[in-house]
C-alpha cells in the first residue's frame, strides 16, 4: 500500500517549470562494458515511456561515459504539459519521484523520473547544462499570461484586418456606384446612337426603294423593247439545243450500241474459252495418272470452269441490261427528233431559209444571210456571233436597248 508521501504532487501556478516541458530521469540501468558504463538506447527508452507521448529522449554523458540520466522532451503545448505531470505522478505513485531520490539515503536499482524545474535548471552536471541549452523557466501563470497576450495580440491583429477589409470594401462600393453610373450614361449615349443609325438606315432604305421603283420602271419599260428583239434570238437557241440534243442522244446511243457489241464478243470469247476448259475436264477424268495430282488438277479445272460460267451469267445479265437501256433511248429519241423538226419549221416558216447541212452543224452561208437581213430591219442592233464546233454562242451588247 502506497504511503501517503506517495500521493501526486499537486501543482501550484507560481511553480517554475523548464519550457519546452521536460522530464527527468535518474538511476537509469547501465551496465559496464569496455571499461565504459552503457545503457539502454534513447529510441526503447522512449518507447517505454511511450504512454506519455515522449517525443524525444536525450541520454545524458560524463567523461567516463553514460551518466545513468536521460531527459525526456514533451510537446510545447498544454497537452505537453499533462504529459509531464502524469509521467512525474506515475514515478510518485511508485514511490520513485523527485523527492524518494533526494530523500532516500539507500536507494534501489528503480528508475526515479520528475517533471524539470527550477532546481533542475540551475543545477550544476550534464543535465543542468541541457535544460539550460534548451529551455527556459516559467511558470504556469507565465504561460497563460502570454497566450492571453498573444491571443490579444492576434484579436487586435484579426481587428485591424476587419478594419482594413471594410475600408476596402467601401472602397469598392463606390468604385462599383462610379462604374454603374458611368454603365448607365454609356448605354444612354448608345440608345440614343442606335435610335440616330436606324433613323439614318431608315431614310436611306426608303431612297433606296424609291430608287428600286424607278429602276423597276425604267427596266420593265426596256424588257418590254427588249422583248420582240428576243425573240429571234430565243429561236435560235431552241433551233441550237434541239440540234445538241439530237447530237448527245445519238452519241450516246451510238456509245451504247458499241458497248453492247463488245459485250456480244467477250461472251462468244467466254463460251469458246467455257467449251474449251470443259474439253479439258473431261480429257483429264479418262486420263491415267496419280491419283492425288490428278484429283488436284481437276479440282482446279472445275474451279476455273465455275469462275468462267459465273462469269458468263453476269455477262448475259448485263448485255439484257444494255438492250434495254438501248430500247429505251431509242424510245426517247422519237419525241427529240419530232420536236427537233417541229420546232425547224416554227422557225424557217415564212422567214427565210436557213439550211441544214448535217444535223447539229449550221450552214454558215445561208444563216449569215438570213441574219444580215434581219439586222437592217433592227435599230442599232449589234448581233456578234461565234461558231465553235457547231454551236452557236450570242451576245447582245447593250446598244441592243437604246434607241
Amino acid at each position: 500500500m502506497a504511503m501517503e508521501h506517495d500521493k501526486p504532487l499537486q501543482c501550484r501556478e507560481d511553480d517554475q517549470f523548464v519550457w519546452p516541458w521536460m522530464g527527468v530521469l535518474v538511476n537509469v540501468p547501465t551496465k559496464w562494458k569496455n571499461w565504459c558504463p552503457v545503457g539502454e538506447s534513447a529510441s526503447r527508452l522512449r518507447d517505454q515511456f511511450s504512454e506519455f507521448c515522449a517525443q524525444k529522449v536525450v541520454l545524458m554523458w560524463n567523461n567516463h561515459g553514460h551518466a545513468g540520466s536521460a531527459i525526456v522532451e514533451f510537446a510545447k503545448d498544454w497537452s505537453g504539459f499533462k504529459n509531464a505531470i502524469d509521467l512525474e505522478n506515475h514515478f510518485e505513485a511508485q514511490g520513485c519521484g523527485k523527492r524518494h531520490w533526494y530523500g532516500k539515503k539507500y536507494r534501489g536499482p528503480e528508475m526515479y523520473g520528475w517533471i524539470a524545474r527550477s532546481h533542475d535548471y540551475r543545477s550544476n552536471g550534464p543535465i543542468g547544462s541541457r535544460l539550460k541549452k534548451r529551455g527556459d523557466l516559467k511558470t504556469v501563470a507565465d504561460l497563460k499570461n502570454e497566450e492571453a497576450r498573444k491571443a490579444f495580440q492576434l484579436e487586435a491583429s484579426l481587428d485591424k484586418q476587419v478594419e482594413a477589409m471594410e475600408r476596402d470594401v467601401e472602397e469598392l462600393k463606390c468604385k462599383y456606384n462610379v462604374s454603374t453610373k458611368l454603365v448607365g450614361e454609356v448605354e444612354e449615349d448608345m440608345q440614343k446612337l442606335l435610335q440616330s443609325h436606324s433613323e439614318e438606315i431608315r431614310k436611306i432604305q426608303l431612297n433606296e426603294l424609291a430608287a428600286i421603283a424607278e429602276f423597276d420602271r425604267m427596266t420593265l419599260e426596256r424588257e418590254k423593247k427588249e422583248h420582240a428583239m428576243m425573240e429571234q434570238v430565243r429561236a435560235s437557241e431552241i433551233l441550237l439545243k434541239l440540234v445538241e440534243e439530237q447530237q448527245r442522244e445519238t452519241k450516246l446511243a451510238l456509245d451504247k450500241d458499241l458497248e453492247l457489241r463488245k459485250m456480244m464478243l467477250d461472251k462468244q470469247a467466254l463460251e469458246i474459252e467455257v467449251k474449251q476448259l470443259q474439253g479439258e475436264l473431261e480429257v483429264m477424268e479418262v486420263m491415267p495418272g496419280e491419283e492425288v495430282s490428278k484429283k488436284k488438277k481437276i479440282d482446279e479445272l472445275r474451279k476455273i470452269l465455275k469462275e468462267k460460267y459465273d462469269d458468263m451469267e453476269e455477262k448475259e445479265s448485263l448485255q439484257q441490261i444494255l438492250i434495254d437501256k438501248q430500247k429505251e433511248h431509242n424510245n426517247e429519241l422519237k419525241p427529240a427528233r419530232e420536236k427537233l423538226i417541229k420546232g425547224f419549221l416554227d422557225i424557217t416558216s415564212g422567214r427565210g431559209n436557213i439550211g441544214i447541212k448535217i444535223i447539229g452543224k449550221l450552214e454558215k452561208k445561208s444563216f449569215l444571210n438570213s441574219c444580215k437581213n434581219r439586222q437592217m430591219r433592227m435599230q442599232k442592233l449589234q448581233l456578234p456571233f461565234f461558231i465553235q464546233s457547231g454551236r452557236l454562242k450570242l451576245k447582245v451588247g447593250l446598244t441592243w436597248f437604246m434607241g
